[in-house]
């Protein structure tokens, strides 16, 4: 499953959540399940998936960017200090990242 960021997403037509996950894809549709109350519904315009397996933010302001592009932002490399510490699930993928671009 793919998430589909928050601040791309349509609302969910239930509970009018904005958090979904991409369940399938047929041509330029795409099967979204609401992570609140697990409606499932058709969107157009999928965002297309990372041509590469380059590390990215999966959730947050910055989901979907890459560390290299978030740390060339204002303050990035701080902002992915603080993930490094407070994400478990990303701080592995954080700290090598912020290791070798020293």
């Amino acid at each position: 499953m793919i998430w589909w960021p928050a601040d791309d997403c349509i609302t969910c037509v239930e509970c009018h959540g904005r958090s979904h996950d991409a369940i399938e894809e047929r041509g330029k549709k795409t099967l979204l399940e609401c992570n609140y109350c697990g409606l499932r519904q058709w969107a157009s315009n999928a965002p297309p998936k990372p041509r590469d397996d380059t590390p990215r933010m999966t959730t947050g302001r910055f989901a979907g960017k890459t560390f290299e592009e978030i740390e060339a932002m204002p303050n990035g490399r701080r902002y992915l200090e603080t993930v490094a510490r407070n994400d478990e699930k990303l701080r592995e993928a954080v700290s090598r990242h912020l290791a070798a671009s020293q």
